[in-house]
């Protein structure tokens, strides 16, 4: 008995919603880490365009009844996917932010101790590459001023324009009031620890 070409291939659309999948669990991991300033823009909009488009059309065939009968699997795959996208969309940024910061604060503490004894003086960082400890191309600010008093920027948001957003270690007073005066939100997350934006 022959079987044809189309029983051996996998279904075209259950390959798709793998994709559309994979897409909505990376996608606010990949827009927190690696879009920044007016680049971002474009980067989002293209990886939006093609998700949409993905999952336009595999909802399209949920509508349609004729075809290759859709399993189970698809159908709750789909669904899976549409909650995570829109959820990772709305809340990811927030999400990803409060994440990076509980899970990634030992490895920036262990920066400010390298810089403090003199290991580190450049400010762009290679050790901390994947994913990027400071945004938009690892590159962190330093002042150091004389009797130990240290300013570390790690961005959050590079920004453009006039906007940016980053985490700050100081315990300098002088700079924390310029810092004050600088930004428009500036909230204490810990003893010498801010996160600042504008």
């Amino acid at each position: 008995m022959e079987t044809s070409n189309k029983s051996i291939k996998p279904p075209r659309h259950n390959t798709l919603s793998i994709i559309a999948l994979i897409m909505a669990i990376i996608q606010a991991p990949l827009f927190y880490y690696y879009t920044t300033g007016l680049l971002s823009i474009f980067q989002i909009g293209f990886y939006l365009i093609v998700g949409l488009g993905f999952t336009i059309y595999l909802f399209s065939l949920l509508i349609k009844k004729e075809g290759t009968p859709l399993t189970k699997a698809f159908k709750y795959r789909l669904w899976v996917t549409f909650f995570i996208g829109a959820i990772s969309f709305f809340y990811g940024p927030m999400f990803m932010e409060k994440a990076d910061w509980t899970l990634r604060r030992s490895s920036r503490e262990e920066i400010i101790m390298k810089i403090k004894k003199g290991e580190i003086r450049d400010s762009k960082l290679d050790g901390w590459n994947f994913p990027p400890i400071s945004n938009g191309g690892n590159e962190i600010e330093i002042s150091k001023r004389k009797k130990g008093l240290l300013t570390v920027m790690f961005y959050i948001d590079r920004g453009f324009i006039d906007h940016c957003s980053a985490f700050v270690y100081t315990n300098d007073a002088n700079e924390l009031k310029d810092i004050k005066s600088w930004y428009s939100s500036v909230e204490q997350l810990d003893k010498n620890w801010y996160r600042v934006s504008k």
